[in-house]
């Protein structure tokens, strides 16, 4: 769920290249534009990363993620049902912190989960699974969106986000304690 969570993440961070033309064409018209519509993601996702680790060792990752995905749902369509740059900015604004907690909330689950041998084993599956989203905001993304409109393939990625939220609040166990089993955090 957590990698699921990443995947969807990086899908969102890098979208944009494969919508270029779309979205120079409707939202953003320069060069400029364009570039400050893609990088506004990383605005919010740099700033709230060390304050979204600190909701995830008070709160909890499952209740952290949970949110963050609802987070990716307003984000997605907000910046899908924009018509200027300043909403669709807006949007990846609220992408980014809704991705901000994705690979601290993954870490602490492996740290939680897994024993400390099998930590970098576990991290580096999560963060290929993860990295797929990339791939999947390249040519998958671009002939969806040649098929239904970069909207509609957009707001159906926020609608995955809901649906992994929920899958989230009501399956992911912080620590392996919360279920019953044996920690192997020291």
């Amino acid at each position: 769920m957590a990698a699921a969570f990443y995947l969807f993440d990086f899908f969102q961070r890098v979208s944009p290249a494969a919508l270029a033309l779309d979205l120079s064409r409707e939202i953003a018209p320069t060069a400029v534009a364009l570039g400050s519509l893609s990088s506004a993601y990383f605005v919010t996702y740099a700033l709230l990363q060390l304050p979204g680790g600190i909701l995830i060792d008070r709160y909890g990752t499952r209740r952290v993620f949970a949110v963050a995905c609802l987070l990716g749902l307003v984000g997605t369509w907000v910046f899908a049902g924009a018509h200027g740059p300043g909403v669709a900015a807006l949007g990846r604004l609220i992408l980014g912190a809704s991705g901000a907690v994705a690979w601290v909330g993954m870490l602490k689950l492996a740290s939680q989960w897994f024993t400390p041998e099998r930590f970098a084993s576990i991290t580096g599956v999560s963060l290929a699974i993860g990295a797929f989203g990339a791939v999947v905001s390249g040519l998958p993304l671009r002939m969806a969106s040649d098929a239904a409109g970069w909207r509609v393939v957009i707001m159906a990625t926020g609608l995955g986000a809901l649906a992994l939220g929920v899958v989230i609040a009501w399956k992911m166990r912080d620590t392996p304690a919360d279920m019953g089993y044996a920690n192997h955090q020291h």
